[in-house]
């Protein structure tokens, strides 16, 4: 995979349960995690379907992504707040039986053949035949809104779930679950008000700084220093990522005295930290003031982060917050694995990811080990290999940052908010845990108060044990 970064595959850990033969491990190649598939070319799209039998995308993040390469293979599908809804309040762990199942496809089909016999196929899985849903495709949120409103009316039972829901469809599917919803948007607005000394006194003046010194530099011309416009980063990023797939073939074909073939294939070289004075006005400053400029930018950009994670406590209490507020949300998307799981043919796999793949992405995947009883040595291992992938320069080209404004190395290790702002450090999901077991008791408690029962946890062991 060329563009999709600090992806790995959550199978082959071994569950500790004494309820399970002791050889009990997780199946490989059934579920991943991953960063964002922003830059996600043909090439790419093709091999997590064809390669890696990627059948479900599920996009954590609170806007669908176009990707036009991405969409010729996965149907995009942004799941509204009603869809949620109607999703987890019309199937229960229960219904993921095969002939309860076929059952109510055949009565669905039955009272929806009239009316949808001109319009509709169908598409065969297993034993199951579903009526094959829209193909929706779109360059925005708005466009699918429109058409999931006028195509896919509300259903108000199992069987009309399955005819009017293209999450039952057998078929690749990309779907959006927004972990950051209103209640969690709310959640922060008023944690922010309850530090309002730090809020109001250093937060809020070093973000107005960097308004400011962001706006000065637009003035001037300093497109390195601008991240006011992250569309235009995409297109330049893209643009980088196309220049270097050109150069990887000569990259790996140089000899190994050569300076380029100590650079990974398809890694981008580094870029020092320094501001492009050739454009707008800035071209006739002398260099130590466009120097000095970027300097003043870039401390203000690391400053918002370092302040935003004190305010917060650290990674830990961002979590808790993700935690207790996007509980639901978070129970939606494991039923969604569940479901897809189940209906995809035999040894289809899931994708799921944020924007980085290590925040709401890690919670995920922490949750999911716990499921499956996995132990937390192995739990808070797989987490911080995200840390890792925080400082790299495949992060930046996840997140769009201009190279000029990307810490060193240096600058990582002596902020160490800095450093857990972009990475993942163990003790971070390791006081979300500490958070929701003091609180719930258990993490299967915390399970059951967000919809994902025993039962549902049961239907995924099955899917996702593998005994030896």
């Amino acid at each position: 995979m060329r563009h999709v970064y600090n992806l790995r595959d959550l199978g082959g850990r071994k569950s500790t349960s004494s309820a399970n033969p002791p050889s009990c491990t997780v199946r490989k190649l059934i579920m991943f995690r991953s960063s964002a598939s922003t830059y996600v070319d043909a090439e790419d799209a093709n091999f997590l379907s064809k390669e890696m039998k990627v059948s479900t995308i599920i996009d954590l993040r609170t806007k669908l992504d176009s990707n036009a390469s991405l969409d010729q293979v996965y149907q995009p599908l942004l799941l509204t707040k009603d869809m949620l809804h109607d999703f987890l309040s019309t199937i229960q762990s229960s219904d993921l039986d095969r002939s309860k199942l076929q059952a109510m496809v055949n009565a669905s089909q039955t009272s929806t053949s009239k009316a949808s016999d001109d319009t509709m196929s169908t598409t065969t899985v297993d034993d199951a035949v579903l009526p094959k849903p829209p193909v929706f495709v779109a360059d925005s949120l708005e466009p699918i809104a429109a058409v999931i409103a006028a195509e896919a009316p509300k259903p108000k039972s199992m069987s009309s779930t399955l005819a009017a829901n293209p999450i039952f469809a057998p078929r690749n599917v990309r779907l959006v679950v927004p972990i950051v919803s209103a209640a969690v948007t709310v959640a922060f607005a008023v944690h922010f008000l309850q530090a309002w000394p730090h809020t109001f006194f250093v937060l809020a003046p070093v973000s107005l700084f960097s308004i400011f010194m962001n706006w000065i530099c637009r003035l001037l011309g300093l497109k390195d220093l601008d991240v006011v416009e992250p569309a235009t980063h995409k297109r330049e990023i893209l643009q980088e990522l196309k220049e270097t797939d050109k150069s990887a073939s000569f990259v790996a074909s140089s000899s190994s005295s050569s300076s380029l073939s100590k650079e990974p294939a398809g890694h981008l070289p580094f870029k020092p930290p320094h501001a492009d004075a050739s454009q707008g006005m800035a071209a006739k400053l002398p260099p130590n003031v466009v120097d000095a400029l970027a300097a003043w930018r870039s401390w203000a950009f690391y400053q918002v982060r370092i302040q935003f994670m004190k305010s917060m406590g650290g990674a830990g209490g961002m979590y808790t917050l993700f935690c207790e507020n996007a509980g639901r949300r978070f129970g939606a998307v494991l039923r969604l694995i569940t479901t897809r799981l189940y209906f995809m043919p035999k040894g289809s796999a899931v994708l799921f990811h944020c924007q980085s793949g290590k925040d709401r992405t890690g919670i995920v995947a922490m949750l999911i080990y716990y499921v499956l009883q996995v132990d937390k040595k192995s739990i808070l291992d797989d987490y911080t290999i995200s840390h890792d992938f925080g400082s790299t320069e495949e992060h930046r080209i996840v997140l769009g940052i201009p190279r000029c404004l990307w810490p060193t190395q240096e600058e990582f290790q002596q902020n160490p908010m800095l450093a857990e702002y972009y990475g993942s450090p163990r003790y971070a999901l390791e006081s979300l845990i500490d958070h929701l077991e003091a609180k719930y008791g258990s993490i299967e408690a915390y399970l059951d108060s967000i919809g994902f029962d025993e039962g549902w946890r049961n239907k995924l062991r099955a899917i996702l044990y593998e005994a030896k």
